[in-house]
């Protein structure tokens, strides 16, 4: 049996991202009601609305789970630097940072080059 051939990507406007940025900050999730008008009102279709919401929650969700985990590494990095005032495994250009800045240049440190 032959494939369907894959809709091309969709290029979005300034406009409709914007529009649809600000929608998503009201609401992380639409009705079917308030997705079409929506659509309507970008002359989208209803699926490209559904599909641009379901990447845009999975990225909210990510980026949020970054942002707990930069918190509890803040966390954990300040009390062991309480523990630890002197300890030499803790960079001391890092020690004068923000904990929450210093957890996230760790993070980055350990995550290594991309």
């Amino acid at each position: 049996r032959a494939k369907k051939p894959r809709k091309a990507r969709t290029a979005f406007s300034d406009h409709q991202l914007t529009q649809l940025e600000r929608s998503f900050e009201r609401q992380k999730y639409l009705s079917v009601q308030d997705r079409m008008e929506l659509a309507s009102s970008l002359s989208l279709s209803d699926t490209q609305v559904k599909t641009w919401y379901q990447n845009r929650r999975t990225k909210w969700k990510r980026q949020t789970a970054v942002g707990l985990e930069f918190l509890a590494e803040a966390g954990t990095y300040g009390a062991l630097q309480r523990l630890f005032p002197n300890n030499p495994l803790y960079p001391p250009h890092l020690s004068a940072m923000d904990p929450a800045a210093a957890a996230a240049a760790m993070y980055l440190y350990r995550a290594g080059p991309s």
